[in-house]
């Protein structure tokens, strides 16, 4: 997904943590997935469609001079 600024990244970050348990799971592609292992994957759906209403208006403002501190932050969550 395209998202260069980061702003739905709690729903793709989400599915990316299912992905690799499924993955560390050794589920092939075509199996069907377990009971929580679905209920995962149709909460993320549900997720994504809600992603769609995000909107963010565009801002222009003065940069300021000098140095600028950047911080990215993240954290590993598990959707059960």
């Amino acid at each position: 997904m395209y998202d260069p600024l980061g702003i739905i990244s709690p729903v793709v970050v989400s599915i990316k943590v299912v992905f690799q348990e499924l993955c560390e799971k050794r589920v092939g592609w075509d199996e069907e997935l377990k009971k929580g292992e679905r209920k995962c994957w149709i909460g993320w759906l549900n997720n994504l469609r809600s992603a769609k209403e995000v909107t963010v208006p565009r801002c222009v403002h003065h940069m300021p001079q000098g140095e600028v501190n950047r911080f990215l932050h993240g954290s590993r969550h598990t959707v059960l």
